[in-house]
């Protein structure tokens, strides 16, 4: 399965969705791989922290690959490159998890008939090699969004299952933003007609993911009576514009509640962040293991 994680709008949250989901991929058994296609600010590195590619590699990433820069790009194995003992700590029946890291320094490039099929060609490789290949493109109408959507197109990857995840942060800009980027003028099922994609069957497989949501628990926990009313006030009428966006709740694949960890941190968060260190929420880790689940429950994907 390929998982193409999106957004409309930097800051939404979703390169920290993307790795959380995939590690929770790993815990239950996957083989996962996570490509960095963020070709302006590749950051996957820093939130799984391996310090060698928190702000991209120097040779041989994902960018230098597709211009003929080798053979292959740099596979690093998360729990051996990982400063974090919790994610060094991989349990009985957990699944590997590799970062592919973008390029540090890295600019936008124009898309040849070779970048098209080096792409091609990575795809299948990690198709054929682990069960889920994230791939990360970063936010945005980017060129990474149009390699994909031309490189999906094509012949051989008609039998690959894809999903997509455009993930906003829970407020009317990034509501608005995440509608435009899929439903707007040149947004993803624009493009995705141009490049010969059929665009229903991409927005069938196409779900959102919201971001730092304000539920009860963390409501509760600001302010007066007055001002927990007027959250909650303003969470109701955000629902009625996400549904006017085309953003309503059955397009939606899971949500992850409002957590200070990642708020002050982006990071992935683990049952020692939960269980023996106390700084993280259970909610949280349960809507990264929850989107995990979804991926591969036919009911989340049936069209309402």
């Amino acid at each position: 399965m390929l998982v193409f994680t999106a957004a409309g709008k930097g800051g939404a949250g979703q390169t920290v969705t993307g790795c959380n989901m995939a590690y929770q991929l790993a815990l239950k058994g996957e083989d996962v791989a996570y490509l960095d296609f963020d070709f302006g600010r590749p950051s996957a590195g820093a939130t799984f922290d391996i310090d060698a590619a928190a702000r991209g590699v120097t040779r041989d990433g994902v960018r230098s690959f597709l211009l003929g820069g080798g053979p292959r790009p740099v596979v690093l194995d998360v729990a051996t490159r990982t400063a974090g003992a919790a994610l060094r700590n991989r349990p009985p029946g957990a699944g590997r998890l590799v970062l592919l890291p973008g390029d540090r320094g890295a600019r936008w490039f124009g898309r040849t008939a070779e970048i098209v099929q080096r792409c091609s060609e990575l795809f299948l490789r990690t198709e054929s090699e682990y069960s889920v290949t994230v791939v990360d493109l970063g936010s945005g109408r980017t060129v990474a969004v149009d390699l994909v959507l031309e490189v999906m197109a094509r012949p051989e990857m008609r039998n690959i299952v894809a999903r997509w995840l455009v993930v906003h942060q829970w407020t009317r800009l990034h509501v608005d933003a995440a509608g435009d980027f899929v439903h707007g003028p040149s947004g993803l099922l624009d493009t995705a007609r141009h490049t010969g994609l059929d665009p229903a069957a991409v927005e069938r497989a196409l779900r959102f993911v919201r971001c730092i949501v304000a539920d009860k628990a963390s409501l509760g926990r600001f302010g007066q009576v007055a001002q927990q009313a007027w959250q909650a006030e303003m969470d109701a009428e955000l629902r009625n514009f996400a549904a006017e966006q085309q953003l309503g709740i059955g397009a939606v694949l899971g949500t992850v509640p409002f957590d200070p960890v990642l708020k002050l941190r982006e990071q992935i968060i683990t049952g020692f962040d939960v269980a023996s260190v106390q700084i993280a929420r259970q909610d949280t880790v349960e809507a990264y293991a929850s989107l995990a689940r979804r991926l591969s429950d036919h009911q989340a994907w049936e069209t309402l």
